[in-house]
């Protein structure tokens, strides 16, 4: 993905789950930046968790190279796998929060 390139925005129907295998990203909500994500991050997991849709634009920093996995293949990893799932849950609640989304948006 190049530099400037928006991978996706705010408001847009969530389908995949992504992986950082090198590049810089950053996350923003209403045009304000509120996270940057690098080489090893993740992102995706709370609007697929929580059937909403994206609560932040994210865009390339720098040219950066992603992995990206459908949701449905997501919710079947996650499926056979509790601890996994808490884990998923657990990030996704803290990306809400710190997107200042409520919690209670996840059902």
């Amino acid at each position: 993905m190049r530099s400037g390139h928006t991978l996706f925005r705010q408001g847009e129907r969530a389908d995949h789950f992504f992986v950082i295998e090198s590049g810089e990203l950053e996350a923003l909500v209403d045009g304000k930046v509120i996270l940057r994500l690098g080489a090893g991050d993740h992102f995706g997991e709370a609007c697929l968790l929580g059937g909403m849709r994206r609560i932040a634009t994210v865009r390339a920093c720098e040219p950066s190279v992603l992995w990206e996995l459908d949701g449905k293949a997501f919710g079947d990893a996650l499926h056979g796998d509790a601890a996994m799932r808490e884990i998923a849950y657990g990030v996704a609640r803290t990306r809400l929060m710190h997107a200042g989304a409520s919690e209670s948006l996840m059902v």
